[in-house]
This record gives structure tokens, sequence and C-alpha cells, in this order.
């Protein structure tokens, strides 16, 4: 079976739902690679939401994803 934790375990999935990770700027790629297939938006202009596409790099003044 090649399930994932979160088909297994959907409480999994609400936990990493609600995860707000804090990382270096020169870092965000890293978060986009883990776990391989979700989906970023970023908070951009604030208020907004706009889809955060795999390996663009997010400018100073965003901050949530």
């Amino acid at each position: 079976m090649n399930a994932s934790h979160c088909e297994l375990y959907p409480e999994l999935e609400a936990l990493l739902s609600r995860l707000r990770p804090s990382l270096a700027r020169e870092d965000q790629h890293v978060v986009q690679e883990v776990p391989a297939g979700r989906e970023w938006w970023a908070a951009d202009p604030p208020g907004a939401l706009r889809p955060w596409a795999p390996g663009a790099y997010l400018h100073l003044g965003v901050h949530d994803i």
C-alpha cells in the first residue's frame, strides 16, 4: 500500500494545515520541497492570497504563506 501518512491519519493532515513555519528568507525554497505535491499560497498583498509557484522568490514584505 502506498498511502501517505495524511491519508492514513486524517488528524495529521489537520495538524499540518495549522503549522506556522518560521524560516530565513534565503531558505524559503526549502519549504516548497516538503511535503511534495502541496499547494502554497502567499499573502501578497497582505489580506489577499495568490499562488506561490515552485521556485518563485517571495520578496521582502511578504511574511505569510
